[in-house]
């Protein structure tokens, strides 16, 4: 009966240790874009009446939740077209990056009322094909996960913030 019990144990030890170490991607190659633009600016751009095409594609990468699937990946293939600032994630980051991304529930949710600015986005590569991208908004700790399924807010998945925030802006 003790070597049954052992042996549960064991089993439930496992598959919760097999679970925690799941991540959101299976990446090599990360790439980190950001928008350099203050609040006022991009409000001003976002009330403007007469768009041009490239602020209408400015407004829809940083508060719309575009792309909506990894197929729909053309929108972030040309963001330095669009002043985004990209910086390759260095390999000594990566480990820290998979962390953060580490697949686990959100014991509880807490809804924000800010509108996100998503100036961070990262886009996770396997063999040169877009696997997922993570758009990001530090102000509200809010983010947008896009992977092969399709999009998921952060109801579902848990992304450590402040590991992400000293990779990607480590003199802030």
């Amino acid at each position: 009966m003790r070597t049954i019990l052992y042996i549960l144990f064991f089993i439930f030890i496992a598959s919760c240790n097999t679970h925690n170490n799941k991540y959101l991607f299976d990446f090599d190659e990360a790439t980190h874009y950001y928008y350099e633009i203050e609040e006022d600016s991009l409000m001003n751009m976002w009330t403007k009446e007469n768009k041009t095409d490239k602020e209408k594609k400015i407004i829809n990468l940083l508060i719309d939740d575009i792309p909506y699937s990894i197929k729909d990946s053309s929108s972030v293939k040309n963001l330095e077209r669009y002043g985004f600032i990209k910086k390759q994630i260095s390999n000594s980051d990566k480990s820290k990056l998979r962390e953060a991304i580490r697949r686990k529930k959100v014991a509880d949710f807490e809804e924000t009322t800010c509108i996100a600015e998503y100036r961070d986005i990262i886009i996770f590569k396997k063999n040169h094909k877009i696997v997922g991208v993570i758009k990001i908004c530090f102000g509200c700790d809010q983010y947008l996960i896009i992977d092969s399924r399709g999009q998921k807010q952060d109801y579902e998945e848990h992304i450590h913030m402040g590991i992400l925030s000293q990779i990607l802006h480590p003199n802030n």
